[in-house]
């Protein structure tokens, strides 16, 4: 999986990472099941300290031989204080 966060048109983290290490943090278990709905839902902690803006998160899921499976784009506007604004979140399958 490629994981790229930006903060407005800063590049702020790009990783690639392992889907089935990383849906562990949501409570699923890999191998997915193709063609299902999947719902994602976790609460985590953020610092007061983030920086008020927009944030763009994209997640391009690749099979092993590097062809897009998912993609996953989401904006989410952080308020002063660490408040959230809005959250949008697009999940394109079978791409």
């Amino acid at each position: 999986m490629h994981l790229q966060v930006k903060y407005g048109l800063i590049t702020i983290i790009r990783q690639e990472a392992d889907l089935c290490d990383t849906v562990g943090k949501v409570d699923l278990k890999c191998p997915l099941k193709k063609d299902k709905e999947t719902s994602l839902s976790k609460d985590v902690d953020l610092p007061k300290e983030i920086p008020p803006g927009k944030y763009t998160v994209v997640a391009d899921v690749l099979s092993k031989d590097g062809d897009k499976i998912t993609c996953l784009s989401a904006t989410v506007e952080f308020k002063r204080g660490g408040a959230i604004g809005e959250v949008v979140a697009e999940w394109k399958q079978g791409l």
